[in-house]
């Protein structure tokens, strides 16, 4: 098996494990009232306008360097050694918190690290600039994220693709309940 598949299905599981307890605690979820940080459209790195870069899910973000990671959560229960992915060249790293896994990249090991992916799960009560969160029900992220669907991906009723498998934010859902959001690359 080669190292990019195991390290993808090993992210998978980690982020399927539901090992997580709470959720940084001391950074309070956006009030509707707040005004999103970017305009909700008109990102041109993703289909339809979705620009995951520039989502957010509380104070997370893609780009966000790993001290400014450490400086919003503190420090990760658990930190994974850095293993190289052959199709990118980039040493990967998962930081878990309780409700949330980080995937951070360098170019080398022990170098300067970035947030590439975010998973969070229950019980995590971050939301997205949008106002979804963990819990939402999968009406609520349809009507919130339904125009950004990837129109390659297939319509399913435990999962919805925003943007694109290859950067976008995937919402998974069990008993039409948000059980997990991801951001990021699911695949290359």
């Amino acid at each position: 098996m080669s190292r990019a598949l195991f390290f993808c299905l090993a992210t998978l599981m980690l982020a399927c494990s539901g090992r997580h307890a709470t959720c940084g605690g001391t950074v309070a979820p956006p009030r509707a009232s707040e005004e999103p940080a970017y305009p909700l459209t008109g990102g041109e790195n993703d289909r339809g306008g979705f620009d995951s870069t520039r989502e957010r899910i509380g104070p997370l973000r893609l780009g966000l360097s790993g001290a400014e990671a450490l400086a919003t959560l503190g420090e990760p229960e658990s930190r994974g050694p850095a293993e190289e992915n052959a199709a990118t060249g980039l040493f990967h790293q998962l930081w878990e918190y309780s409700g949330i896994t980080l995937e951070l990249t360098s170019e080398t090991v022990g170098g300067s690290l970035t947030v590439a992916g975010i998973t969070i799960t229950a019980p995590c009560g971050f939301r997205t600039d949008r106002g979804i969160g963990i819990g939402s029900s999968a009406e609520d992220v349809r009507r919130t994220y339904g125009a950004f669907r990837d129109q390659d991906s297939p319509i399913e009723p435990d999962r919805l693709v925003a943007g694109s498998v290859y950067g976008g934010m995937i919402f998974y859902f069990e008993s039409e309940r948000l059980i997990r959001i991801f951001v990021g690359a699911a695949a290359e």
